[in-house]
């Protein structure tokens, strides 16, 4: 096995064996950051669209908006999340 790889590594040369860790590297990149992120981000839209529907709601029915209170302090654009009553 050891001598397979020693060979897989001499074909390859420093250039493949290079590409080749570039390869793992950004698997390993986009299965750890990039679609985490993709998924927290469509997480972020649904919860998006539940709350401008409750909102709609709560405007036809002549009610005023409700405050929404942020945890640690996250005011404006900071992607934070609302505090569960």
């Amino acid at each position: 096995m050891k001598a397979l790889f020693a060979r897989w590594v001499e074909a390859l040369g420093p250039v493949g064996t290079v590409g080749i860790g570039l390869i793992v590297f950004c698997a390993a990149f986009y299965f750890g950051t990039i679609r985490p992120g993709e998924q927290r981000l469509a997480n972020l839209h649904s919860e998006q669209a539940r709350l401008e529907r409750v909102q709609a709601q709560r405007a036809r029915e002549g009610g005023a908006p409700k405050a929404v209170r942020w945890r640690n302090g996250c005011r404006g654009s900071t992607i934070c999340s609302p505090a569960r009553s």
